[in-house]
Order: C-alpha cells, then structure tokens, then sequence
C-alpha cells in the first residue's frame, strides 16, 4: 500500500507553522498511517489517545507533550471511553535542529508528562501560538514554542510541584510578555517586597533581578535577530528595553559582541 505523505507546503504555504486543534470528533475513528516531509510538536490538552509512531505504540495522556519528526510513520486512534483534544504545531524541517544547535542542547526526549508549572506554561504558550496563527504567525511565535518546549523536553529529571511563587515568576519570564514588563512585572506576580525578592533571585539565579529581567529579554532578541530582519532598534522596543543604545550595550556585554555582529554571523552560518 502506498505511504501517505503529508507535505507543508500543502497544510501550510509559506506561513512560518502551521497550529491546529484536533478532537475525538475530528479524528472520526482511526487515521491512516502517514508521514510527512515537516515536523511537528503536539501537546494533549484533555482525555487519552493512542497513538502509533515507527511500529510502538503508546498512550498519551492529558498533559503528554510529544515531538514528532520528518519521515516519523504514524497515527492517532481513539481510546475507547475516552474523549481525547490535542493542539498541534506543525513546522518546517530544519528549524528544530538549528535550535538545537543555537542553544547548545544535543538531544530532546521524544516526550514528557508535563505537571504543575511546566504543564501551564506550555499550554499557555500553545493556546497564544494557535491564536496568533489565526490573527499574523510569525517565525518568531515559533521560536516562543520551540524554546519552552526544548528546555522541558531536555531535562529528564524535573521536580513536578515542587516550585514556589517566586520560582514561578522566574520561569514565566521565559514568556516574552512577561520580560516585556520587567522588574514591575516581576514584583507585581511574586506580592513580596523588593529587598526579599532580590534576595531570593539573586539565590536562586546568581543574578539580580534587573540582570535576571534583561537576559530573558536578550534571550528573545536573540531569536528574532536570528530569524526576521526586523530593524534592531525595533528588535530592542519589542523585547522590552526602551533605549537602543543600553540595548547595545548589554547585549554585548551578555554576548560579547553586537546584535548586528550577532545576525550577520546566524545569516553566515544558515547561508543566508
């Protein structure tokens, strides 16, 4: 019988991901076994499915985050009594791999049971990604989803609720609203003075919150300079920092070098 081969271009066009929702309903039953020429990343939002990936098969359960690859044979069946919802974002090959390698990590587990804050900030961040694709995707949406997914899908051994307010507040910075509001922002979603909140920051991160604040910011500069050819001074505003020259400044000293320096090498090394 002859493989069904989904391409991208055929789901998606030339928009950066392609994100949908899929039910129980949706799926009518069992889906025939495919493969496909792009990637994806789904996380199961409700209920169970089964699904069947280069002959395993596995359950995935509500809160299950799971990574398929190009060329990866499968498909999903329901699980009887169960009613199942999943949102899946789908990509070009390629992309996953690059920031892999941008990040320094050298390998993602295929999936993970996500729990407590992880599964809330993942989840948040599929719902924003499945909105935006309605309104303007864009290429650095993706890079929100792939850096939150890379980071719980390459640590194996992680504490499930085992995290306080202030933890929370730290990792949410990882969310590119929330390193847009800054220190106020920060304050405001811990409700703890000043003086304790860098005592604890400062303890948990070796970092003052202001550095803490500013490197997340940089952390997404860094992603939109990589993959759009927004105007720097641009790129400053929308990661947070009001004054172009203080954003030079600390991305250098983070970096070592300038953002232009820093796009002109990511162009040079993905050829473009």
């Amino acid at each position: 019988m002859k493989q069904l081969v989904l391409s991208y271009r055929e789901i998606a066009g030339n928009l950066p991901y392609h994100a949908a929702t899929t039910s129980s309903e949706m799926l009518g039953g069992i889906l025939p076994f495919h493969t496909h020429d792009f990637e994806e990343i789904f996380l199961v939002t409700k209920g169970s499915i089964m699904h069947a990936i280069n002959g395993n098969h596995e359950l995935l359960r509500e809160g299950t985050l799971r990574v398929i690859r190009a060329n990866d044979v499968h498909r999903f069946s329901l699980v009887e009594g169960s009613t199942a919802e999943f949102i899946n974002i789908a990509f070009r090959l390629g992309y996953l791999e690059h920031h892999l390698k941008f990040t320094g990590h050298q390998s993602l587990l295929p999936q993970a049971s996500l729990t407590g804050a992880d599964r809330e900030r993942i989840e948040a961040c599929f719902k924003w990604m499945q909105s935006k694709f309605l309104e303007k995707p864009t290429i650095e949406q993706l890079g929100v989803l792939i850096a939150n997914c890379v980071e719980v899908l390459s640590q194996p051994v992680r504490k499930p609720n085992v995290i306080d307010y202030i933890d929370l507040a730290i990792s949410d910075l990882r969310l590119p609203l929330n390193s847009r509001e800054g220190l106020a922002g920060l304050i405001e979603r811990t409700s703890v003075s000043i003086p304790h909140l860098c005592r604890v920051v400062k303890r948990r991160t070796g970092r003052t919150p202001t550095k803490l604040v500013n490197s997340a910011r940089l952390s997404h500069a860094k992603l939109i300079l990589s993959n759009s050819n927004i105007n720097i001074e641009e790129v400053a505003i929308e990661v947070g920092f009001n004054s172009a020259p203080y954003f030079h400044r600390v991305f250098k000293q983070e970096y070592g070098e300038s953002p232009g320096q820093f796009r002109a090498k990511q162009r040079a090394i993905v050829g473009r």
